[in-house]
């Protein structure tokens, strides 16, 4: 049978069947709504707490992922092994690629500037480590690499250094806090240091200079490493051996307890 309608009825019908289909379609499209940087970061930024079906699961979790780098404080190993990496020498440059063979323009000129000041220092590839490079902008709250520090403490980037050069402070900035040491360290003398310092029952240091700076692979056994992380074995090698760090370029440690010693060898 036909049913009749009247013109305001109608209308009435056929606004609520429009209702519900756009508020079908509009459910639809958010419980299956791709994960893109710009829908998941601006939308859930302008409206926060805002159901999203997948949208709102996915999210959180990728951005916990990063948490501990880009948010918040940092994760209490991150920030013990970015203290170790810092303070591996007096003066620390944090670059893209290596003195040799820079990756990128800035690192490549900040590397010429120290060397033309002859400022002796370690240097760390973020390239290398990606935890490092993203927790070193959160430790630091400076985004953007190189990055030199002095005595674990940030100085800056490249524009900082050429200001300090400019200005003719470059050298009291870092030189000078580093100049302590009476001339190029051996491996001998390292040993001995350690040695005296750490009751350490072996220790063997290799010297692996190679025309950039003095490089050294050591080799420390000592009973008081036992009850120590290996972070803090590292430490207590370089506090041994600070007044040599301003000479040494760079460093290769291994911390080994007497028992650990034994089983390596005994492979």
């Amino acid at each position: 049978c036909a049913m009749a309608f009247s013109p305001p009825s109608l209308f009435v019908l056929l606004f609520s069947i429009s209702t519900l289909f756009v508020q079908a379609n509009a459910t639809s499209s958010a419980t299956f709504h791709p994960l893109t940087a710009e829908s998941g970061a601006v939308f859930l930024h302008s409206r926060p707490g805002i159901f999203l079906g997948p949208l709102d699961v996915q999210l959180p979790v990728r951005r916990n992922a990063v948490q501990r780098l880009r948010g918040g404080a940092l994760d209490e190993d991150l920030t013990k092994k970015l203290e170790s990496v810092i303070n591996a020498a007096p003066v620390m440059l944090f670059m893209k690629g290596s003195p040799k063979a820079p990756r990128c323009g800035f690192s490549k000129r900040t590397v010429a500037l120290l060397n033309e000041n002859k400022i002796d220092f370690g240097y760390f590839d973020i390239l290398e480590d990606e935890e490092v490079r993203q927790g070193l902008k959160e430790y630091s709250n400076w985004p953007t690499f190189p990055q030199i520090y002095r005595d674990g403490e940030l100085i800056g980037g490249l524009d900082v250094l050429l200001e300090l050069e400019e200005t003719g402070e470059l050298l009291d900035e870092l030189k000078s806090k580093t100049s302590s040491a009476s001339g190029p360290v051996t491996a001998t003398e390292l040993e001995a240091k350690i040695k005296e310092s750490l009751d350490a029952t072996l220790v063997k240091a290799v010297d692996e200079s190679d025309g950039c700076g003095a490089k050294f692979s050591v080799l420390v056994v000592a009973p008081s490493f036992t009850a120590m992380p290996l972070v803090e074995r590292q430490r207590a090698v370089h506090a041994a051996i600070k007044e040599f760090m301003p000479s040494i370029h760079a460093l290769s440690l291994r911390c080994r307890t007497p028992e650990q010693y034994a089983r390596d060898t005994s492979k």
